[in-house]
């Protein structure tokens, strides 16, 4: 029994993502092959790669007519330099979603001026999908090419390292397969049953790719996020560049299980119950379509910093055979379209 348990395995169930960035650190560090296909041959002999390497910086902005200061953090995953300091390489490693627009332009942003020196920045991911929004000055690379660059290596150097790169191997190739299997159109049982297993962690990193999709509709939103919040369902919140967002409360289009929902975030003193009671009477009076699962919020006595205001299943709305990334795209779309006509008025 001893003798089948994958190392891999063990230690995935701490940190999915600082387990592979710490071993393909390693395969960096000890085969040229590996070097070569992810670095370029012309990046030259390396020192052995730091993870998570942290920084922090003062960014300005304006807060009316006064320009103030914040401090903020960066962190990269994983960061090389060769062995003359000349060249310097920053990997952005997302095993477990997908990073936006906004966090990659806030690193290359970062990197240009804070290093004089060449950079080459990288992004690891599952899908290719982000090749939408990467900036130009970025490489994307898939798991699916690191397996194949890490299965070109011949010579191991030791019985030792040849026993962890076939189980590194195996271990991710059923990552792999998994992947493949919903991105062929097997999602709703992720959005059926969201907790089960390591369903979490794939709904988690399927919604990021819906996320990353939706940045074609710039138009539409113009701030975008994956949550876990205090919850254990994933969700996306969709910030609307429209009329939705006030003083002192916000609306916004949330997806998390199977439930799509127009929903509310408000702050300084506001009374939500008050709010939420008033917008679903708006939407009535200006007759919002609604579909056959739709709900809206119930007046409650239990107080809430937010809560929703009307919200559909979509399990119940998209059929089984037409359950993909692309129809749920469609119906987020929808869903807004519908709103925005009704609080157009």
């Amino acid at each position: 029994m001893i003798d089948s348990i994958n190392i891999f395995k063990v230690l995935s169930k701490d940190d999915k993502e600082l387990i592979h960035s710490a071993f393909i650190s390693f395969l960096l560090s000890q085969y040229s092959i590996v070097r070569q296909e992810i670095l370029g041959s012309e990046f030259g002999e390396i020192d052995y790669p730091k993870l998570e390497v942290p920084y922090s910086y003062k960014y300005e902005f304006k807060d009316g007519d006064e320009i103030k200061y914040k401090k903020k953090r960066i962190r990269f995953d994983i960061q090389i330099n060769n062995l003359d300091n000349s060249k310097l390489c920053v990997i952005e490693n997302k095993f477990k979603c997908l990073p936006t627009r906004k966090q990659l332009n806030e690193y290359s942003n970062f990197i240009s001026s804070h290093f004089d020196k060449e950079v080459k920045k990288i992004l690891i991911s599952f899908s290719d999908c982000t090749k939408n929004i990467l900036p130009n000055d970025w490489i994307q690379l898939t798991y699916s090419d690191i397996y194949n660059i890490i299965s070109q290596i011949e010579d191991y150097g030791s019985q030792r390292n040849k026993i962890f790169i076939e189980e590194y191997l195996s271990f991710l190739n059923e990552y792999l397969e998994v992947y493949r299997i919903y991105k062929n159109g097997n999602l709703i049982e992720l959005f059926r049953n969201p907790t089960v297993g390591e369903n979490r962690f794939w709904l988690r990193l399927i919604l990021s790719e819906l996320l990353v999709n939706l940045h074609a509709h710039e138009d539409k939103f113009d701030f975008l996020y994956i949550d876990l919040g205090g919850s254990n369902v994933p969700l996306i919140n969709l910030h609307s560049n429209f009329i939705w967002r006030k003083k002192n409360h916000e609306f916004v289009i949330q997806l998390q299980g199977s439930d799509i929902k127009f929903y509310s975030h408000f702050w300084d003193g506001m009374n939500g119950k008050k709010l939420v009671a008033e917008t679903i009477q708006s939407l009535r009076d200006n007759n919002l379509a609604t579909k056959g699962s739709g709900v809206f919020k119930k007046q409650t006595k239990k107080t809430e910093k937010s809560m929703f205001v009307y919200k559909e299943d979509i399990l119940k709305e998209i059929p089984e055979k037409y359950f993909n990334l692309s129809t749920i795209e469609n119906y987020i779309i929808d869903f807004f379209e519908r709103f925005k006509k009704t609080t157009n008025r």
